[in-house]
């Protein structure tokens, strides 16, 4: 299992905020495939750990999973790119199934 965690940058103290996790991981039920489970918290929500990351992995063993994020929001996918190509390299021999990501306005 592979995590890393989502952060964005918040301007009025110059820090990067932790604000969601993706997690990587074989599935239960066929090991030769590997997921990506994702949180992401609402923008006015505080962020707690342990939930986010519950989240991410119960989402894991969804197949079809998709992701809806606001299009303000796009800079998340450069994070999520990294971690799929984080992804391949660590799983070299299993298929890697991935969450569609949706921008809406």
């Amino acid at each position: 299992m592979i995590k890393q965690r989502i952060k964005k940058w918040v301007t009025n103290n110059n820090q990067r905020v932790l604000v969601g996790y993706l997690i990587a991981d074989t599935l239960l039920d066929n090991p030769d495939f590997v997921s990506i489970g994702i949180s992401i918290c609402h923008p006015t929500d505080k962020f707690d750990r342990e939930v986010g990351e519950l989240l991410a992995y119960q989402r894991i063993n969804k197949y079809d999973t998709n992701i809806v994020i606001k299009d303000k929001y796009r800079y998340y996918e450069i994070q999520f790119d990294h971690f799929l190509s984080r992804c391949r390299r660590y799983f070299k021999d299993k298929n890697v199934i991935v969450p569609k990501i949706f921008f809406i306005q």
